[in-house]
This record gives C-alpha cells, structure tokens and sequence, in this order.
C-alpha cells in the first residue's frame, strides 16, 4: 500500500466521526498521515504499514475496550520501522480497562506500548440512549480539545501517555461486560429499514464490513455487523433502526475537525 515509503502514521477507525474528528486534529499537530482501518477492511487491503516515527491508533470505545474489529486488525498487520504503538480512544463516559488490555496487545505483537488515553466526545450508543442535541454534543467537542492538544503534545515530545478517566468496577466492564457484548449483542438482528429508505446506498458506501447490500430493492443485512451504527448515524432519511430500541433516539454524525475549529 505505501510501496516501501516510511510515512508518519496515524490508524483511525470510526463510524460517526468522533475518532476520525480526534485522527484529524493529532494530524493536523503532528503533521502525520491518516490511514482509515474502515477503508482496508472494506477494501481488503494489505495491512503492511511503515512508519518513520511511532504509529498512533484512534478508535471507539465499545463496551470498555477497543471494538473487536480493531483489536484484530492490529493484531494481523504488519508494523515496519518504528517499534512503538500510541493508542487514542474516543469514549463516552469512561473507558474501563481498555489500558491493559492494549498493552498486552502489544506484548503479543512485539510492539512498545506507549500508552493509552481516552478523550471524551458526544455518545453515539443510540441502542442503550437518546442523542443529546447539537449543542450539548458541540460543547463536548470544544471541552475535548485541550485533551486532544495535552495528547499530541506528549506524543511530539515522544513521552507517554496515560489514562485520565476514572473508573469503577474496570476490571467487570472491560473483561465480563465487553465478553457478553461481543457475544450477544454485537450484531444485526435487530436492524430494520422503514418505508422512508430510497435505496440511495448510503449504508453500502459506509459500512466497513461489507454487511449490507440492496437486494431485490430493499436493504439487507448479513449478519457481520460490528456495530458501528455508521448505517443509522449517516441514513439522510433516518430509516435504519434496531428495532424496539432506537426509533426515537435521534442521530449524530460528528463534524468536521477543520470546520468546527474555525
């Protein structure tokens, strides 16, 4: 993918815009490339990277740890040149354990842990809550910024960094909690579309999983969801929901970085 060129690298994953508003900023202050994990997964692409300074990860928080997704696309890549790996979460309210268990990621993949920090962005969990409006998640963006700064700036300087949330019962969130997550509720089975869908492929475009496809004129899910909800947040006409659970919760897509900051 990057034909033997050494680029300073930031590995983003996200579905409605939080990390990639966080991928987005750390780039602009750290002057590195952002490569989206949505894109190589959706594509297949080779996951062979190469970096001349560390490698930074930006992705969600789902359930008190990385999305299974990622932790799996970091532990099948290929990291050449630098042997040092920054993690940057997006989270809602805290991030559980999810320190640990990055740094035994990187126990497993022979990289250095540099560290683990969460920044605080607007909830996006439409199955468990309502969306707050534009302007409480606006407010929340703008109270992320100093955290994303005081981030960049250890990271340019090479030090590491630390969790700053607090959290209670981390070690039940992030191993029970996050086990009976991925095993029972990961997944599409709830997902409908309403009479409101146009077919426009919106959902087809966005969906990193290749999990929805237009068949016989309406929307079909494959049942290989990892529940970035990327389809409902980005539906123009707000016609995917999980049923019985989000049909009144709204939508949130976040804005853009260099919009927003203007």
């Amino acid at each position: 993918m990057l034909q033997g060129e050494f680029v300073k690298m930031i590995l983003c994953f996200s579905g409605t815009g939080n990390s990639k508003f966080v991928a987005d900023a750390l780039s602009e202050k750290l002057s590195d490339k952002i490569v989206s994990i949505n894109d190589i997964l959706k594509k297949n692409k080779k996951r062979e990277f190469k970096s001349e300074k560390p490698f930074i990860v930006v992705a969600p928080i789902y359930a008190w740890q990385l999305p299974q997704i990622v932790n799996e696309f970091i532990e099948s890549a290929s990291f050449e040149g630098s042997d040092k790996l920054y993690f940057v979460a997006t989270m809602g309210k805290d991030t559980g354990k999810t320190d640990k268990y990055c740094k035994k990621l990187c126990k497993k993949i022979n990289m250095t842990f540099m560290g683990f920090t969460g920044i605080t962005m607007p909830d996006n969990y439409i199955f468990a809550d309502a969306m707050k409006s534009k302007e409480e998640n606006e407010e929340r963006i703008r109270n992320s910024l100093p955290a994303i700064e005081n981030a960049a700036e250890l990271i340019l300087s090479g030090e590491k960094i630390k969790r700053t949330d607090k959290s209670s019962l981390r070690g039940l969130k992030s191993g029970m909690v996050n086990k009976m997550f991925n095993q029972y509720a990961r997944n599409d089975n709830g997902f409908v579309t309403s009479d409101k869908c146009t077919l426009c492929g919106t959902c087809v475009k966005l969906c990193p999983l290749n999990n929805i496809k237009i068949k016989k004129d309406k929307i079909e899910f494959l049942h290989n969801c990892t529940n970035c909800y990327s389809c409902i947040h980005h539906c123009p006409t707000q016609a995917i929901d999980i049923k019985g659970h989000t049909e009144n919760n709204g939508r949130y897509v976040c804005p853009d970085y260099k919009t927003f900051v203007k």
